[in-house]
């Protein structure tokens, strides 16, 4: 069977293999199980694999159907108006420009007749050692798609849109998403690990907030100084204090419990502004404390008020 690959008859080619191949009417015939190979110079610089159809660039083995092999530095000369040499990888002799070497790089440009075809036109996919870029050139948008997902990085606004329109508004950040399913899952896998880290500008700036469905109001929000706003607060609890008014609760005297304040300076069961500084307070068991003592202390005034309706019998 011959490989057969149609050129176009206006571009000067020569063909080289180990049998002879011929060229007729634009269409580059090998013999059979001979691969076809492009040289410049005697050097090889593409080969098509007779046994799959492989072809490759700078390589003589392709392992893919289309494998682009760069074999030399690209130096990043900052610009250019063609696609002259000297603007280009540096290949030969001469001393390239200055700038940035990238190592041993291998690159794909397209373009278009909107783009132009300069150093600076079009897209760039680009393998540079082990770092692969994906590169728009132009004042123009990069979007990654798939039939469900779409995302935009919108060169205008500066800012990434999945799944969502794109808008300038002053509501709207560098990342934005919408979905009909949870928005973002965040799992670390190491118990040193935070899930999110938030640095604001200023210390007054929200590091956290949460708008209202109409996007007007702000119903909940955290500032980098540890401030909390919030329309309201649920917390769980368990073991409400209702045990207080249980007939087997052990109510502390008054006298013991003045004795306890002069002795520790704070309520029974209710930690010291020391420990508090040591770990900090949980909100939702201060509320259940403070309940405790408020259960408690309505008690002590049920035991005063039959004292005193006892005093005034006496009376």
């Amino acid at each position: 069977m011959k490989k057969i690959i149609v050129l176009s008859t206006f571009v000067s080619l020569s063909l080289c293999g180990t049998a002879q191949t011929t060229l007729s009417n634009g269409i580059a015939t090998t013999p059979v199980n001979t691969h076809l190979e492009l040289r410049t110079n005697t050097t090889q610089r593409m080969k098509v694999l007779h046994t799959n159809g492989f072809a490759g660039f700078n390589i003589t083995n392709p392992m893919f159907n289309l494998q682009i092999h760069g074999t030399a530095d690209f130096i990043d000369n900052g610009g250019g108006t063609s696609m002259n040499p000297m603007d280009e990888p540096f290949m030969g002799n001469s001393q390239p420009k200055s700038g940035t070497n990238y190592g041993k790089t291998s690159r794909i440009g397209l373009t278009n007749t909107t783009t132009s075809n300069g150093y600076n036109d079009g897209a760039v996919l680009q393998m540079s050692e082990n770092d692969f870029y994906i590169k728009n050139r132009e004042a123009g948008n990069l979007l990654i798609s798939i039939p469900s997902l779409t995302l935009n990085m919108h060169q205008a606004s500066q800012r990434m849109f999945i799944n969502t329109t794109v808008s300038t508004s002053g509501d709207l950040g560098k990342l934005n998403l919408q979905s009909n399913e949870n928005g973002l899952f965040i799992r670390t896998t190491a118990s040193t690990k935070y899930g999110l880290s938030i640095r604001s500008h200023t210390a007054t700036d929200n590091a956290i907030q949460v708008m209202g469905t109409t996007g007007t109001d702000r119903n909940f929000a955290v500032k980098a100084n540890g401030e909390v706003y919030a329309r309201k607060y649920t917390t769980t609890l368990s073991n409400i204090p209702d045990y207080v008014f249980e007939p087997d609760y052990d109510l502390m005297s008054l006298a013991d419990l003045r004795k306890y304040i002069t002795e520790n300076k704070h309520l029974p069961n209710i930690p010291s502004a020391s420990e508090y500084q040591k770990t900090n307070v949980d909100l939702g068991e201060m509320n259940r404390l403070l309940l405790e003592k408020t259960e408690e202390l309505t008690l002590y005034i049920l035991q005063l008020e039959e004292r005193i309706k006892s005093l005034e019998k006496q009376n």
